[in-house]
């Protein structure tokens, strides 16, 4: 009597396949769910942020500036982005005491920055509808723009993607926040809110 040990080849051909084949489905579906931990952690940071310039002012009775940090490549702070038109807030985030309403970034007023892992989290895109903010004593947030905005938003999208925004981070001008993913039932209500 003659026993066969092993399995044949078109058994392993069988099961590479399939293997093949969950894994095509998981991988996407893993990658989503990634993109949105990353984006609701960063969200996170900024609507800290947001809460700790309102406290700061309010403690100083002074206005505190938010902008887009710009980080060097060896994550060393250099101050806000000066590419203020683009409004790419994926670095991070600087709040600082605002002076004379001149907007001009002093390391000695510094009062909170956030990196946002662009190592890590290289993959997310952040655009706002402002490069700067400020929180006045009276805990309203307000743009460096004369306008009747009281939303302020924040897209987050996949940097390998076609730039289509998946999530809205919506802050109002009271500092009360809202995180929106595409998949969420308010999501029509944030992007019309966010409408640009």
């Amino acid at each position: 009597m003659k026993y066969n040990s092993g399995f044949t080849i078109w058994e392993l051909v069988i099961v590479v396949s399939i293997i093949a084949i969950l894994s095509n489905l998981a991988i996407p579906m893993m990658r989503d769910h990634m993109f949105e931990l990353q984006s609701r952690s960063i969200a996170t940071e900024i609507e800290d942020g947001f809460r700790f310039a309102r406290a700061e002012s309010l403690r100083l009775g002074m206005p505190i500036s938010i902008c887009a940090a710009k980080i060097s490549i060896n994550n060393v702070l250099h101050g806000c982005n000066a590419k203020a038109r683009n409004k790419d807030w994926s670095s991070g985030m600087l709040a600082f005491i605002n002076k004379d309403n001149l907007f001009k970034y002093d390391p000695e007023n510094r009062v909170r920055y956030a990196l946002f892992e662009n190592g890590l989290i290289s993959n997310i895109n952040i655009i706002s509808n402002n490069a700067y903010y400020i929180v006045y004593p009276d805990s309203i947030i307000d743009s460096n723009k004369d306008d009747d905005i009281n939303y302020y938003c924040f897209w987050f999208s996949q940097k390998a993607m076609k730039p289509r925004f998946k999530n809205i981070l919506v802050i109002n001008q009271y500092g009360v926040s809202n995180f929106c993913t595409a998949s969420a039932s308010d999501f029509q209500n944030c992007a019309k809110l966010c409408a640009r």
